[in-house]
């Protein structure tokens, strides 16, 4: 079974771009601690944020295997258009104000974007 993770970026005051990780999605040991080790500045994430949905997060983009029928990169104008337009994923990351934040529940109005840092310690 696969833990998935949405990955949303905001570029813009009102521009976001999400992608998705279908394999190891959790924190310590996956997606959480990839993108605060390889993917803490607005380029890296833009960039991330930027790509076909990926079967997992290696620590250089490039070597991130998409799938040949990869979901495309979802785009919208507030946070929450982008995440009733992605599907479903165990976690949601987003990149906001120069740090990765978390939301371990996806149901609206049922979990917060925490910082994530201090949850991998």
């Amino acid at each position: 079974m696969s833990t998935s993770a949405t990955i949303i970026a905001q570029v813009k005051p009102e521009s976001f771009l999400a992608t998705r990780v279908h394999y190891d999605g959790y924190l310590a040991g996956g997606v959480g601690a990839t993108l605060c080790e390889h993917y803490d500045s607005e380029e890296s994430a833009t960039r991330l944020a930027s790509r076909r949905e990926m079967r997992w997060l290696a620590p250089v983009l490039e070597d991130s295997p998409m799938f040949s029928d990869a979901l495309p990169v979802t785009a919208g104008k507030s946070l929450e258009e982008v995440m009733r337009r992605c599907p479903e994923s165990s976690y949601v990351y987003l990149w906001q104000n120069g740090a990765w934040r978390v939301r371990l529940v996806r149901l609206p109005g049922r979990a917060e974007f925490k910082p994530l840092a201090p949850l991998l310690r």
